[in-house]
């Protein structure tokens, strides 16, 4: 098949999987290929006529995808061939129709570009596809780090043999001292054979953690890529379902400071009837319940305005915001915020998703006026 595959542009997962194991040398399954694909080593694509969806990008329109589609969350392909429905996230040149209520296809309405967007599918007709040459490079970089390993490996088997030798020599002399009395001359030879087999030792212990080293960071590598990817895709979807909020939480931080100032510059004689003001929630201040979903949103609006804020994700957002010493937004209390949003961003998205179908479904059995 070897011949065959080097002609192809186009593999299925099977074909995929066999070409990756021949370049490699090594056992792979589909779930391991699926994996790699996940962490970014390769990518996964699917054949998108006929699929319709939705983009975030354009609320009230609907996305046919044209041609191949890059598929962003490839582990979903494991399904493929089954009567499963799954919510595919895609990239790639796709149609996007806008729904109007008096020309829901006019072609002034429909554009054509390449987008993120996502469809509810079934899997049973899908197969999943990969571009021949991203395979072959994905073997190449898998055949380098093992490359790296043989040659350390080698370099310790050379530096033991060296050892061995110089273990030989040392003995011989000592053989040869035992038989005659010691010399200045002999005794340097001694010192110079000792300080060489030392070296060697050093030498050896060297080479084998470099490695240890080596297949720790190959680890490290793909984990790190499966960790960055998920915590990028967490923070922007954090961010994007709260931004719409950001305005109300510079007011609702703006009235929370004033307060603070008015109870800070009351006298003692009527402390506590300030103290009171304070606590009753008025009819335009957020109850003690929005507390922290208000100071979690300054918090974010916070870092985002920051231009020279590091590259963030949900765990290290969250300890910069409870750093602040808000009362109410501890970092615990911010990461079940986070969660809450996570869930309502994914329950909106299959929303958007239900009220496009319907609309379409809707403008597809309106009857055409005379």
């Amino acid at each position: 098949m070897d011949k065959l595959y080097r002609l192809l542009d186009w593999l299925t997962l099977s074909q995929a999987v066999d070409w990756l194991e021949t370049l490699t040398q090594t056992k792979i399954s589909d779930w391991n290929l699926l994996q790699l694909c996940e962490s970014g080593q390769c990518a996964a694509y699917i054949e998108s006529s006929g699929l319709d969806g939705v983009s975030a990008d354009f609320a009230h329109s609907v996305v046919s995808g044209i041609g191949k589609q890059k598929v962003l969350n490839p582990i979903e392909l494991l399904d493929c061939g089954e009567p499963k429905e799954r919510v595919l996230n895609l990239f790639g040149l796709a149609l996007v129709q806008e729904i109007t209520e008096a020309l829901p296809s006019s072609d002034d309405h429909t554009q054509e570009m390449e987008l993120d967007w996502c469809a509810k599918t079934s899997m049973y007709h899908l197969s999943a596809l990969f571009k021949r040459a991203e395979v072959e490079a994905l073997a190449s970089k898998m055949n380098g780090e093992n490359k790296q390993s043989a040659d350390t490996r080698t370099e310790i088997q050379k530096l033991y043999s060296q050892l061995n030798c110089l273990q030989l020599q040392l003995r011989d002399e000592d053989k040869k001292f035992a038989e005659s009395e010691l010399n200045p001359i002999q005794t340097a030879k001694i010192k110079r054979l000792e300080e060489a087999l030392a070296a060697a030792n050093a030498r050896a212990e060297q080479a084998e953690k470099a490695l240890t080293n080596v297949a720790e960071l190959t680890k490290s590598k793909e984990a790190d890529s499966q960790l960055h990817q998920i915590q990028n895709q967490t923070q922007a979807a954090v961010i994007d379902r709260l931004g719409q909020a950001l305005a109300e939480a510079n007011a609702r931080a703006e009235q929370a400071e004033k307060a603070l100032t008015k109870a800070a510059e009351a006298t003692e004689s009527n402390a506590e009837s300030a103290s009171q003001w304070f606590n009753k929630p008025a009819a335009n201040q957020p109850s003690n319940n929005h507390r922290p979903y208000l100071l979690t949103i300054a918090g974010l609006l916070s870092l985002l305005l920051d231009r020279k804020r590091p590259n963030y994700n949900q765990g290290s957002a969250a300890k910069a915001i409870a750093q602040k010493g808000w009362h109410g937004a501890g970092e615990r209390q911010v990461n079940d915020l986070f969660a809450k949003a996570n869930a309502a961003a994914k329950d909106a998205t299959s929303d958007a998703i239900a009220k496009a179908i319907e609309v379409q479904e809707g403008n597809a059995t309106r009857p055409t006026e005379g």
